[in-house]
């Protein structure tokens, strides 16, 4: 949205956008409006990117590649969505959408298998004593 309306010479869209930013952000305590509207902006691939480092150490790229392929598909890429098989006839017959072929299957088990490991390492991190914790009463 910022890079749209900063392509528009006309900048009022992006000074109707910080004005409204500070009319949130100005009556929360410890939030600084300033810092909302410059901060730089997070790429959530990077985000995405550690979290597969980090949830499978043996095989790193295997979440991120996964999450390329679905937003390949759902964001229209063509050479991604031929590549796992989206192309015209299955546009045309929705009932031989590659949604229902084994290829989904495995980003599905993926998924869930990353969600088990991301939910066992919070339970597992939650139940330790950490360095900076108040002793317990």
């Amino acid at each position: 949205m910022a890079v749209v309306a900063n392509a528009n010479p006309d900048l009022s869209a992006v000074y109707d956008l910080e004005e409204t930013i500070h009319e949130i952000a100005e009556p929360i305590k410890g939030l600084d409006p300033e810092k909302v509207t410059t901060s730089k902006r997070v790429a959530l691939s990077g985000i995405v990117r550690e979290a597969s480092r980090a949830v499978r150490p043996s095989y790193p790229t295997l979440m991120e590649s996964c999450w390329m392929a679905c937003a390949g598909v759902s964001h229209g890429n063509v050479p991604i969505s031929a590549g796992i098989g989206v192309g015209p006839h299955s546009v045309r017959n929705p009932s031989e959408h590659p949604i229902s072929m084994s290829v989904y299957a495995n980003f599905l088990e993926m998924a869930v298998t990353d969600l088990e490991t991301t939910v066992a390492f919070f339970l597992r991190y939650a139940t330790e004593e950490h360095q900076n914790q108040r002793p317990m009463v």
